[in-house]
């Protein structure tokens, strides 16, 4: 995932997909499960800005189409 969301051209892909994706419904939940840390939250700090400026894109998308997002997100146990 953190891969997709490094690189402009694939993360704005995934977004019109999801955008696409949301036209017949109110909007989107994402839940991506494990995405982050199927490896033990080695990568996060990485994964971490990319995800947040992905939802923030994604958001302002689906804004613009009057659909909603939501994110379901994976609890961090310490």
């Amino acid at each position: 995932m953190s891969t997709i969301l490094a690189k402009k051209n694939t993360r704005e892909a995934h977004i019109q997909q999801l955008v696409n994706l949301a036209a017949n419904y109110d909007g989107i939940d994402l839940d991506y499960e494990g995405f982050a840390f199927s490896d033990g939250q080695a990568s996060w700090a990485t994964t971490k800005k990319r995800w947040g400026k992905f939802i923030t894109e994604l958001g302002a998308a689906l804004h613009q189409q009057n659909k909603l997002l939501s994110v379901s997100v994976p609890p961090i146990y310490a």
